[in-house]
């Protein structure tokens, strides 16, 4: 296996195993979540806020966490 082919497994694996940001935006205000993965960050909306909430959200973003020595923070 080629070094970079190496690397590109490292880095997916990282990228699947950290924490995301989810913002769910709504016409009043922006929710952030911090959670695994999309399921997790709906479920903690549902909970937190309950199922009336997604009646409001006009749009969702998600945000990968960086990657140390990978991307780079400014």
């Amino acid at each position: 296996m080629k070094k970079k082919e190496s690397i590109k497994m490292i880095v997916d694996s990282l990228i699947d195993d950290r924490p995301k940001l989810f913002i769910f935006e709504t016409e009043k205000e922006e929710i952030e979540i911090n959670a695994m993965d999309f399921r997790d960050a709906v479920l903690t909306l549902e909970e937190r806020d309950g199922i009336e909430k997604f009646n409001e959200i006009i749009s969702i973003q998600e945000i990968s966490s960086p990657i140390p020595g990978v991307d780079t923070i400014h």
